[in-house]
């Protein structure tokens, strides 16, 4: 019977201790971030006055001179567990450290105010602080109940172990009761900027929104207004110089009316608009270097004469002649339209497409402007092969009479329009009269005549064709005179040495 009572009581002893190391267990392996918190101080806290103990040790030994590789590597290895041990929460305050904003960083701009962010950012700070303090709840509960455990076990059998477990477990509970302060002063606090911020955003949309909608909308009406006095310039300016200039005129009064309009109204943060718009740049110029250089080119033109719409100009891409008239400018292209000319007749056989090309073409290529100012007439240029035994001084006078005949009222205009030229550049006398010019080909087959004449670019075709029909029907009256047939100019005309 004794052997029984005695097996029993040991039975339980046995019960009772692991029923003790199965709370103590569960306790040290919570998963609650308020405990695991708790735990990483207490043992940072442990770590440190190991390694001041062994740091106080190692110094010891290497005074005394003797070897402390074995206390180094353990000091080594504490310092290592110090190090990972920091680099998370290391008190409560640093688990409530769920937002930035603070009273003296709260500042209300455009993109705040219209993203209201800084409301939406408080949102998420007072969800994570209730959803942190359900936690809290949870870990205070949880203390209570091993405290209840480990009471329940000394009252079974008395233990110095349970006891002690269970003063551990009563100062941890009095700690975390103390921290229940913390969190209603972190839920103070935030409600506290949720109220600061909608006071700042009530004084953002009385002052500042409501000067930066009137500053649009004054804006908006200079834009309108140039864009009123551009269509009255284009619609009733009979002169097209001078409506040109005009706009080009109120272009620049209203961007600068503009700029000097904000720079007066910011001027408060100009140091900041320069910083931004320098950093701004700098990017820009590395990312858009095209986008930058199309708007630059834009702007050239803008506040220039050089090319305007209604020019007709010329231009080589990768070797393929681009010619027509400029019927639109825009930032990024210009847009031509393919005209018929001697050109596209000769090289590319076709005409009447519409041409995009990019504005920094001004910059890269060269680009012939056959209308520039007040120019509207251009040189061209007939050939025609003769036989080397035709009179030449008879061929050169029909050419001026049939030549002075079709051209005679283009060159008073050419030497108008040309005097006035001179009033922009430095640019000697020219007398747009005809020249007639006789030369050997390369393959010295007979004797080509050149002739140049001026016209209106827009009537260059019709000219040519008329001087070219007229001079060939009036060489073929005369019995000394001779065109080189071209099938047979190889074949028939003798060689001239």
């Amino acid at each position: 019977m004794l052997r029984i009572v005695f097996t029993l009581t040991l039975f339980a002893v046995s019960l009772l201790c692991e029923t003790l190391q199965d709370v103590k267990m569960d306790y040290l392996s919570n998963s609650n971030i308020w405990i695991k918190t708790y735990k990483n101080q207490k043992n940072i806290n442990e770590l440190k006055n190991k390694i001041s103990i062994l740091t106080e040790e190692v110094n010891a030994l290497t005074k005394r001179g003797r070897d402390a590789r074995i206390k180094n590597e353990e000091l080594t290895l504490l310092k290592a567990q110090m190090e990972s041990l920091t680099s998370v929460a290391r008190s409560f305050s640093d688990i409530l450290d769920v937002t930035s904003i603070n009273a003296q960083t709260i500042e209300i701009n455009l993109i705040s105010f219209l993203t209201n962010s800084k409301v939406k950012e408080l949102e998420r700070a007072r969800a994570q602080i209730e959803s942190l303090k359900k936690d809290y709840e949870r870990a205070i509960a949880y203390i209570e109940e091993t405290a209840k455990k480990t009471e329940n076990i000394i009252d079974m059998e008395y233990s110095n172990e349970a006891k002690e477990f269970l003063k551990l477990v009563e100062e941890d509970l009095h700690i975390f009761l103390v921290a229940k302060g913390i969190i209603d002063q972190k839920e103070e606090s935030i409600e506290t900027l949720f109220g600061l911020i909608a006071s700042k955003t009530r004084h953002y949309k009385d002052n500042e929104f409501a000067q930066l909608i009137a500053n649009i909308l004054i804006a908006i009406g200079i834009l309108t207004s140039l864009y009123i006095v551009r269509f009255l310039f284009a619609r009733f300016s009979g002169n097209e110089e001078r409506s040109a200039f005009w706009i080009r005129l109120s272009n620049l009064l209203a961007a600068l009316f503009i700029a000097l309009f904000f720079l007066f109204n910011y001027i408060d943060n100009l140091i900041y608009a320069l910083t931004f718009v320098g950093f701004m740049a700098a990017g820009l110029t590395i990312v858009h270097k095209e986008l930058l250089l199309n708007i630059a080119a834009w702007l050239q033109m803008a506040f220039s004469s050089s090319i305007q719409v209604g020019d007709r100009i010329l231009l080589y891409f990768e070797a393929t002649p681009i010619i027509g008239d400029v019927i639109a400018i825009s930032p990024m292209k210009i847009t031509l339209y393919e005209e018929i000319t001697h050109n596209n007749a000769a090289e590319l056989k076709r005409a009447g497409r519409i041409l995009f090309i990019p504005t920094n073409f001004i910059f890269s290529k060269v680009i012939y402007n056959y209308t520039h100012e007040s120019m509207k007439t251009i040189y061209d240029l007939i050939e025609i092969p003769l036989n080397i035994n035709s009179d030449f001084d008879r061929v050169k006078k029909i050419t001026e009479e049939v030549v002075s005949k079709t051209t005679a009222r283009y060159i008073e205009m050419a030497r108008y329009q040309y005097k006035k030229l001179q009033d922009k550049y430095i640019l000697r006398g020219k007398d747009m009269s005809p020249r007639i010019q006789f030369m050997m080909p390369s393959d010295k087959k007979g004797i080509v005549m050149y002739l140049w004449y001026v016209a209106p670019y827009r009537e260059i075709l019709n000219c040519r064709s008329d001087l070219t029909l007229e001079l060939i029907r009036r060489f073929k009256k005369e019995a000394n005179i001779f065109l080189i047939d071209e099938e047979k100019k190889k074949s028939e005309q003798p060689s001239v040495t």
